[in-house]
């Protein structure tokens, strides 16, 4: 029998670096493989987040918190993850094509 594909939680947390977050978003959503979440963990930017609330895709999810910093981002992302495993990317890198 065959094991079904892992589904994946992508884990990314910013602090403002909108449009650098919003290139890291596009790198996940161009990959082959699709059984994913993206999940965004706002640490309290000052910046507008327009950018990315409007992707439009339904997977991206947004969550919200005070300036806690980039660990206490990752792991309020990795508690709200669905996925069976959790890669995790900063606002300024991106997934190379697979």
């Amino acid at each position: 029998m065959k094991k079904p594909e892992p589904f994946v939680s992508v884990i990314i947390p910013f602090y403002n670096r909108i449009d650098w977050t919003a290139q890291a978003v596009e790198s996940v959503l161009k990959q082959t493989y699709q059984q994913f979440e993206i999940i965004l963990v706002n640490d309290g930017s000052i910046e507008p987040i327009d950018k990315l609330i409007s992707m439009g895709d339904s997977r991206i999810s947004i969550l919200h918190q005070q300036n806690l910093g980039s660990a206490a981002a990752r792991n309020h992302g990795i508690r709200q993850a669905k996925g069976d495993c959790f890669p995790l990317l900063v606002s300024d890198d991106i997934f190379l094509p697979a």
